[in-house]
């Protein structure tokens, strides 16, 4: 079934709020130009994609492919260059599992989602990763994809105004 209201939720300021996405968004590519050493003095050379709130829950898949499979971002979308999280909630605190893994060949690193933490990473074959099954709770995060091809761009601000 389905629901549709013509009326909004009162006292919400959704330019702010989508102001503040944007921000976001924003400095998250800023940090990756700056962490990566993009040459980006006289132009843009990094565009934003793609972002999506994620709420993962125990077993609970994301489309027809489960989270917790090993992928690499670029396989998914070949535009894709740079990837970043943004953790909105804290393991431990708001959920169990959840941890992200890079599955190097020697040894695996985790980094466990923790409220604030950015995790930025490039998108290629170097980066074969996993989130490990969620148990309990809930995990948010706000998942961003950058290229370097500004035909690939997908979302700027004047798409929103």
């Amino acid at each position: 079934s389905m629901a549709v209201s013509g009326a909004s939720l009162k006292g919400l300021d959704l330019d702010a709020w989508t102001d503040r996405i944007f921000d976001v968004i924003e400095r998250t590519r800023s940090k990756i130009v700056a962490d990566f050493g993009l040459p980006e003095e006289s132009q843009r050379i990094l565009f934003v994609s793609s972002a999506m709130l994620t709420r993962l829950r125990p077993s609970e898949e994301v489309s027809a492919l489960p989270y917790w499979k090993p992928h690499v971002d670029k396989a998914n979308v070949p535009s894709y260059d740079y990837s970043a999280l943004l953790y909105l909630s804290t393991k431990g605190e708001h959920f169990e599992g959840g941890d992200f893994a890079f599955l190097d060949a020697g040894q695996h690193v985790i980094v466990e989602p923790r409220r604030g933490r950015l995790l930025t990473f490039t998108s290629g074959l170097e980066n074969v990763h996993e989130v490990r099954k969620v148990t309990a709770g809930t995990r948010f995060a706000l998942a961003m994809w950058f290229t370097l091809s500004e035909s690939h761009a997908g979302l700027d601000e004047s798409t929103w105004k």
